[in-house]
């Protein structure tokens, strides 16, 4: 059996990928660089964390939230990233907070395509890659687990294929969203 997935050299956004928020020059002590692309909760952000030297991709959410609830997503979010939550198909998160009233999550930067972009560009993938995927991101889940972290809603777009095979973001942000009301 084989699955078509084609990784194209840069990623570009499209117009279903547009966000009409216009990005702080910084999340925090990260600097924005440029949109990555955007998913059901806001934009996401290529940024640069100049105190460790890295790419950070931060999740911007362009929620009608009041400060309030916000003020509760965003200290859920923080409990999310002191659980320290690491695992090599995990996308770590790094930090949270709000910037402009608006809640981020800041993660590991994962250089790849989403399983949904990988699966519309359409490279081959034999089944031996596919019982890889399955089974790095079956120990992500169960590392999360572990740490009583759900994930909530995993989607295509939380799915990364990597040089090294798959990663998972956005643990935590359901039960975030769910806590805050």
């Amino acid at each position: 059996m084989v699955l078509s997935i084609n990784q194209p050299e840069t990623p570009a956004l499209t117009r279903e990928d547009a966000s009409s928020f216009s990005a702080p020059s910084a999340f925090g002590p990260f600097r924005t660089m440029h949109q990555l692309g955007v998913g059901v909760l806001g934009p996401v952000y290529r940024t640069y964390d100049p105190q460790h030297d890295r790419l950070v991709a931060v999740k911007a959410f362009d929620l009608d939230l009041t400060p309030e609830k916000a003020d509760a997503f965003v200290s859920v979010l923080q409990r999310l990233v002191q659980v320290g939550l690491t695992h090599r198909a995990i996308a770590t998160p790094l930090a949270a907070g709000l910037e402009d009233g608006m809640p981020y999550l800041a993660l590991q930067y994962v250089s790849g395509e989403s399983l949904d972009v990988a699966i519309r560009q359409s490279r081959r993938v034999t089944l031996e890659e596919i019982v890889g995927f399955v089974s790095q991101l079956a120990s992500g889940i169960d590392a999360a687990h572990e740490r009583a972290v759900l994930h909530g809603s995993l989607h295509l777009r939380d799915l990364f294929v990597t040089a090294d095979g798959l990663m998972v973001t956005g643990f935590g942000v359901a039960r975030a969203l769910e806590e805050a009301g």
